[in-house]
């Protein structure tokens, strides 16, 4: 019931996430146009991900996945998700999902999951950056410059987007310049989310 109250753009993009389940391991997915009149890949990999864990226990989160896109979709088409149970042991299973349209694949996944277990832990350092409340999301740039931006381009630059992201390093699209390779940018969702930790892999993933 907490969709009435998200943000429509969000609400509908969790909703995606969810999938129409037509058989055992076969899902159905339509797409969010946010502008590009294709499909954002990252929907793909969001909603491959949500068929290979509907067909998983619950206490077996994703520990690791590699996605392969094939070909451009079309944002205007369902898109048909094939679950493979490639194995289910003691404490793993593992997931080959393919995301098909008009009888071709368009993208194709290989998940690992796993039960929780005491382990190794390990992660990289926080880097020194500014908070993300002292810094512009890159929606807001957009419309500060929004008459300098090519009419072509304007529309898709200044929608709203259901992940904000607020990057640290400026960078001016309109007078490129050479950077180094590495960018700090901070995400989050536009609105509040609920606690099921699986929608929150599925929008990471996203």
């Amino acid at each position: 019931w907490y969709l009435l109250f998200m943000h429509h753009i969000l609400a509908d993009l969790v909703d995606l996430l969810s999938l129409e389940r037509i058989d055992r391991d076969l899902f159905r997915g339509r797409s969010q146009d946010l502008g590009w009149h294709a499909i954002f890949g990252g929907q793909v990999l969001g909603q491959a991900l949500s068929a290979a864990a509907q067909t998983i226990p619950a206490d077996r989160p994703v520990h690791s996945l590699h996605g392969y896109f094939l070909r451009a979709g079309d944002v205007n088409r369902p898109i048909l998700y094939q679950v493979d149970r490639l194995r289910d042991g003691g404490s793993f299973s593992a997931r080959r999902v393919v995301a098909v349209q008009e009888g071709s694949a368009i993208f194709s996944l290989a998940a690992s999951f796993q039960v929780d277990e005491e382990g190794f832990d390990h992660q990289d350092p926080m880097p020194d950056v500014p908070p993300p409340e002292s810094l512009r999301s890159e929606r807001e740039l957009a419309l500060a410059v929004q008459d300098r931006i090519p009419r072509g381009f304007r529309e898709i630059a200044t929608a709203e987007r259901p992940i904000e992201i607020r990057p640290v390093e400026l960078r001016d699209p309109l007078n490129p310049r050479k950077n180094p390779a590495l960018r700090h940018q901070w995400y989050r969702a536009i609105d509040q989310l609920g606690d099921d930790p699986a929608l929150h892999r599925y929008l990471l993933a996203y």
